[in-house]
């Protein structure tokens, strides 16, 4: 993870670290010691570092910010369409989650500049592809 500059200046990638203020030790302090093993697990591998291309449908740029849980920095991230990045696997599932797609809403206007009558079905603007190796 680190920023990168495209040759016209644009800043993409990782572009700011935030302290999360919360201490670690107050992370699962009220958990159940099972299901504290499963949290802790999962934060494992949510912060594993993987290499993912970013499709953005419209050829944009998306920026997002990503923590892990209490205790764990803020990333600020700023993705451009088509380049490879490498990122926290729960931020890959966070952006990929089918639950974030957006629909068409009625009262908005299609491509052609037509109103769109009713509301049309969920379409995704951006995702991460993970076999980019």
């Amino acid at each position: 993870m680190h920023k990168m500059v495209t040759a016209q200046g644009i800043e993409h990638g990782l572009i700011h670290t935030l302290i999360n203020q919360v201490p670690k030790s107050k992370r699962f302090k009220n958990v159940e010691p099972k299901k504290k093993e499963d949290l802790e697990k999962k934060l494992k591998d949510d912060m594993e570092l993987i290499d993912v291309r970013f499709i953005h449908y419209k050829g944009g740029s998306m920026p997002k910010d990503y923590y892990a849980g209490a205790g764990e920095p803020i990333y600020m991230f700023n993705f451009i369409h088509d380049h490879v990045y490498k990122v926290p696997k729960g931020l890959v599932k966070e952006v990929n989650d089918p639950n974030r797609m957006v629909e068409k809403r009625e009262g908005s206007l299609d491509d052609n500049g037509k109103p769109i009558e009713k509301d049309g079905p969920k379409k995704r603007l951006y995702h991460f592809v993970h076999d980019v190796i």
